[in-house]
């Protein structure tokens, strides 16, 4: 987990962000936390803030279980025993003592008296001391049990630092032990205003001192103790790794562009996550000073993280505030999404992925299309208003007209969204060659309108695949004759596969049939007074081919419109070929891995769920994927599966603005437990179904759906798995009901 402190422009926030599954959960105060620590045992999550108060959270469910309230003053000071059994706080710089208490139940143990003001706190490794590090340069030791102060230390700054004194001389050589650290042998590490010190505590003398520049110092050991890291919190100095043997700086690490305020080491000792006030955090290589990614936090929700070579992940929202600068140019960090996207980044870097070049250098891209958007002329009954790209029209279906202009590279594709939904490409999702381009192309789009304000935008590619910045038309639909639009009568349309018995056996599941049966008659109930109709159509084991799949997407599409929903929903098996292309599995795939040309004749591939999402017209579409792997797949794909699968499907989800809610995220194995009688992620589904999600209005949203498996599919699999399994979503377009909860 990474616990995070931020604030922005609607105020303080903090959240934990599940690494493995690159989810972000506000837990969120409402005021500025300078201080975040785990237990030593990662049991607990405890914070400080401003008014005083120190929290303390459970770190698995993020269940506040005490706040110990403070003075309305800056809170000083807090440190976690190596037990994780006690806490103690001063709650206000000025306080004149230590609190000591229990943990989890907060019950005072025992309170210690001190004058000095307390800046920094920490047990000795037995948990039988405590350590103050106070003004003046003085450490103050006590026995926790017995509450008696056993050595009052002091900590002078060596001679040597001569212009250093005369310049601080109404400090008398003295200034504060801002951090105070205690090793494991029982001595001190101490960091100040500028320096850092090494005390033996048996004799109270000093072993060594470090000038290092580091204003109100920060201060951490890596787990091994041999390493200490060092920065300032107030300018934007460097940050200094040291050897703590030879008390010598062994790294000087630049790159932010304002004062570092907290500094936290991976456990594997590989890593520095370094925090700013400018809401970054930079992530480095501890044995190269290499800086690595920064993740940028907007709010309680939304990041972005970028790696040195221009690679990127975050959250949707995360993603469309951030920019390259190419010169005087700004240039959307989307634009890059096709090359540079890439999925679960965090986790891949901390586990040493050594990632593939991208085929095109982020720093030189070539530059993006530029796109305009109208409506074709000739056309009757259109008028636009004033400035803004709307128009007005009686007209069902207009022709719209796109053009993308790349005079010094060249045009490769442009596609046209409705709603959020893509109406048409000028070319499939895969493509042999990408370099076949225009210098200039135009695509004139004939499509139906909805009643109402239709939200067209357009997007066009160049030869690198870099994204053009995308334009927008808005179409008013009014039917001649009416002083409203006419509300749409709208259908549900189904097509749900559960495959159990593969043609292999080895494939074959044990809960699809059950999954998909359950899904089908919750939908079907949970979509009255939703829907007027509902278009129902299942395929199940050897019904469930490629010639099968394909004819019911057939089906479905002659009879859907625009105002319908679809819904598919899919239990059984997916994989992925060499080149990285995503597969449903159907029942006579004999072979997942190791036999493309197999895969790719029995297969159905993301470019044909491109192709058939693309030529259903219901413009709000929702795709399902429990794609559970049996104990035989299972030793098929290990080392493969995952991540690949998972960055296709993002793709696709976003190449065709649609909806894609997806069992398991990277590397992980969709569950199938007996005591459920159904997959992990369809038990939670049909929960939420039941009314588990919680809805004011009683209507389940896609995101509402969404928001609750992240949650419940973990807890479940944790539960009975031992392991939390963590499901990815893909939402594009606009949010819409799918069930009203009875």
């Amino acid at each position: 987990q990474l616990a995070v402190s931020g604030n922005n422009i609607k105020g303080f926030y903090q959240s934990v962000m599940d690494v493995k599954a690159s989810v972000l959960k506000d837990i969120s105060g409402k005021d500025w936390v300078p201080t975040l620590k785990y237990s030593p045992d990662g049991s607990y999550l405890v914070m400080n803030n401003r008014s005083g108060s120190v929290r303390v959270y459970n770190a698995s469910t993020f269940e506040k279980l005490k706040e110990f309230p403070g003075n309305n003053k800056d809170s000083n000071a807090f440190a976690i025993s190596a037990d994780g059994r006690m806490l103690a706080v001063t709650n206000d710089i000025n306080s004149s003592k230590i609190n000591i208490y229990n943990l989890p139940g907060g019950d005072l143990r025992k309170i210690l008296q001190i004058k000095p003001s307390v800046y920094s706190l920490s047990f000795s490794p037995d948990d039988k001391m405590i350590f103050a590090g106070c003004s003046n340069n003085r450490i103050v030791q006590f026995n926790i049990e017995t509450g008696i102060r056993v050595k009052n230390m002091l900590q002078t700054i060596p001679e040597q630092y001569d212009n250093y004194n005369k310049w601080n001389n109404y400090y008398n050589k003295f200034t504060d032990i801002k951090k105070l650290l205690v090793t494991r042998d029982g001595n001190i590490v101490t960091g100040d205003n500028e320096f850092m010190g090494w005390l033996n505590v048996a004799t109270g003398k000093r072993q060594a001192f470090l000038f290092t520049s580091a204003k109100n110092c920060m201060l951490e050991f890596n787990n091994s103790e041999q390493m200490a890291v060092c920065g300032s919190i107030t300018e934007a100095e460097p940050i200094h790794i040291i050897n703590s043997r030879t008390h010598s700086i062994v790294q000087t690490l630049t790159g932010h562009n304002t004062a570092p305020n907290s500094l936290a080491i991976t456990k594997d000792d590989k890593f520095l996550f370094s925090g700013s006030d400018d809401r970054t955090i930079k992530i480095w290589n501890i044995a190269t000073g290499e800086m690595l990614a920064t993740m940028v936090f907007f709010n309680a929700k939304d990041w972005v993280i970028v790696d040195n070579q221009g690679r990127f992940d975050g959250t949707q929202d995360g993603i469309k505030k951030m920019y390259y600068l190419k010169g005087l140019e700004v240039v959307p960090i989307e634009s890059g999404y096709e090359k540079f996207y890439t999925i679960r980044l965090l986790t891949r870097i901390l586990e040493g992925e050594n990632f593939t070049p991208a085929p095109v250098n982020f720093i030189t891209l070539k530059d993006a299309p530029k796109v305009k958007i109208s409506v074709e002329e000739m056309q009757r009954n259109l008028t636009v208003e004033d400035e803004a790209a709307v128009v007005n029209t009686a007209k069902e279906q207009v022709n719209i007209k796109v053009q993308a202009d790349c005079p010094n590279d060249g045009v490769t594709e442009i596609r046209l969204f409705q709603n959020g939904k893509l109406v048409e490409s000028t070319r499939n999702l895969v493509v042999e060659d990408d370099n076949k381009s225009e210098k200039s192309a135009i695509k004139i789009f004939t499509v139906a309108l909805l009643p109402g304000t239709n939200r067209f935008k357009a997007v066009a590619f160049n030869t690198e695949r870099t994204e053009s910045k995308p334009v927008e038309l808005f179409i008013n639909y009014k039917p001649s004759g009416n002083e409203q639009p006419v509300a749409a009568t709208s259908t549900l349309h189904l097509l749900v596969i559960g495959i159990n018995t593969y043609k292999n056996p080895k494939y074959s599941l044990n809960y699809a049939h059950a999954d998909a049966a359950a899904f089908t008659e919750a939908i079907t109930a949970g979509s009255q007074g939703l829907f007027a109709n509902t278009n129902t159509i299942t395929l199940n084991d050897a019904e469930a081919t490629k010639d099968g799949i394909t004819n019911a997407f057939e089906k479905i599409k002659a009879v859907a419109k625009p105002q319908d929903l679809f819904i598919f929903y899919y239990a059984g098996h997916g994989a992925i070929n060499d080149k990285k292309q995503f597969f449903l599995a159907p029942y006579d795939v004999t072979q997942f891995y190791g036999n493309d040309g197999a895969l790719a004749q029995k297969g159905f591939s993301a470019a044909a769920l491109q192709q058939m999402s693309k030529d259903i017209k219901a413009q709000k579409q929702l795709f399902i994927l429990d794609a559970c792997q049996s104990a035989g797949a299972l030793e098929e794909v290990a080392g493969t599966r995952g991540v690949p699968e998972e960055q296709a499907i993002a793709q696709l989800a976003r190449a065709t603005g649609t909806q894609w809610l997806t069992a398991s995220g990277s590397e992980q194995s969709a569950s199938e437990f007996p005591q459920l009688g159904h997959g992990s992620f369809t038990w939670c589904l049909l929960e939420a179904f039941k009314g588990d999600a919680g809805s004011a209005d009683k209507k389940l949203t896609v995101k509402q759906l969404d928001a609750y498996l992240q949650t419940k599919v973990p807890e479940i699999t944790k539960k009975y798995k031992g392991t939390p399994q963590y499901p990815a979503s893909y939402s594009y377009g606009n949010d819409f009901p799918i069930i009203i909860i009875k």
